[in-house]
C-alpha cells in the first residue's frame, strides 16, 4: 500500500476538538483508564523534579541519592502504556465495547504495550535532542490504535503506523496540547484563590487559613493543578491518535465506501419491496 499523503490528514485543532467530545461522550471510560494511566505518573514526576530541584540547589548533595526515586519514576511512567492500549481498545471497539473487555486485551498483550511504551520514551527522550527520532514516539503513538482496531502483530503494527505522515501534524498536536495544559494549569491554579477572594469581599469571611492551602503559591494546589493539566494534556493527546488512526482506517481501506456501496444496493430491494 502507498504512503498516504499528508495532506488528507484532518486538522490539529479539529482532532483535538472531536477528543475532547468524545471524552465528554464517554466520561467514565476515558477518565477512568486516563486517570490510572497517566496522574500516578505525573504526580511521582513533580516529586522527583522537587527533589533533586532541593538536593542540587539546597542541600549541595547530588543527585545520588535520588536513584530509588527515578527508579519508582521509570516504572510507574511504563506502568501507564497498558492503560493506554486499554484505552485504544475502547475506541476502537465502538459503541459494544467496554471497559472490562479493553483492560483484559492490554493485559494479554501487555509485551506489545511496553514495546510501544519503549519506543514512545526512547523517542521522545532522543527527540529533546536531535528532534528527528521523534518521529518513532509519534509512529509508537499511532500503533498502540493500529495494534488495538486490526489483526495486525505488533511489529506489523508498528510498521503500519510508520507509513503515516504524522510528523507535520504531530508536532502541531503537541505544540497544541502543551499550550492548553499552560492554560488549564494557569485556570486551575488561580481559580481556587479567585473564589476566596470573592468570598472574602462579599461576605467578609476568615479565608486565611484556606488561602493558605488553596491559594496560588500553595505548594498542595500548584502540586494537584499541575498533575490534572499534564493528564488532561496526555488524555487528548492519546484521544486524537485513537480518533486520527480511526480516520486513517477509513481512507486506506475504503470503509466509507464500502457503505456507500451497501446502501445503494439496499435501496432498489426495499423500493421493491414497498411496490409488493
Amino acid at each position: 500500500m502507498s504512503r498516504v499523503g499528508a495532506g488528507v490528514l484532518p486538522p490539529a485543532a479539529g482532532l483535538l476538538s472531536r477528543a475532547f467530545w468524545f471524552a465528554c461522550d464517554h466520561p467514565l471510560p476515558v477518565l477512568g483508564l486516563g486517570l490510572l494511566g497517566t496522574a500516578p505518573a505525573a504526580a511521582l514526576l513533580l516529586l522527583f523534579l522537587r527533589e533533586a530541584l532541593l538536593a542540587v540547589f539546597t542541600s549541595g548533595e547530588g543527585v545520588a541519592g535520588l536513584l530509588p526515586l527515578a527508579s519508582g519514576l521509570a516504572a510507574v511512567s511504563f506502568l501507564r502504556f497498558p492503560f493506554r492500549l486499554a484505552l485504544a481498545r475502547f475506541m476502537a471497539a465502538g459503541p459494544g465495547g467496554s471497559v472490562g473487555q479493553s483492560a483484559r486485551f492490554a493485559l494479554v498483550h501487555l509485551p506489545a504495550a511496553l514495546l510501544y511504551g519503549a519506543l514512545s520514551t526512547l523517542g521522545w527522550v532522543l527527540g529533546a535532542v536531535l528532534l528527528l527520532p521523534l518521529a518513532l514516539a509519534f509512529s509508537a503513538t499511532l500503533a498502540f490504535h493500529r495494534f488495538a482496531a486490526t489483526g495486525l502483530t505488533a511489529w506489523e503494527a508498528l510498521g503500519d503506523a510508520w507509513r503515516v505522515p504524522t510528523a507535520g501534524l504531530a508536532l502541531r498536536l503537541g505544540a497544541t496540547c502543551g499550550a492548553l495544559v499552560v492554560v488549564v494549569f494557569l485556570v486551575l491554579w488561580t481559580s481556587p484563590g479567585a473564589a476566596l477572594g470573592l468570598a472574602e469581599w462579599l461576605v467578609r469571611a476568615d479565608v486565611a487559613a484556606l488561602r493558605e492551602a488553596l491559594g496560588p503559591g500553595a505548594p498542595a494546589w500548584t502540586a494537584a493543578a499541575l498533575v490534572l493539566s499534564l493528564t488532561a494534556g496526555e488524555l487528548l493527546w492519546t484521544l486524537a491518535f485513537g480518533l486520527l488512526a480511526a480516520d486513517w482506517q477509513r481512507l486506506t481501506e475504503g470503509s466509507d465506501l464500502a457503505a456507500a456501496l451497501d446502501l445503494l444496493e439496499a435501496r432498489p430491494a426495499t423500493a421493491g419491496e414497498a411496490f409488493e
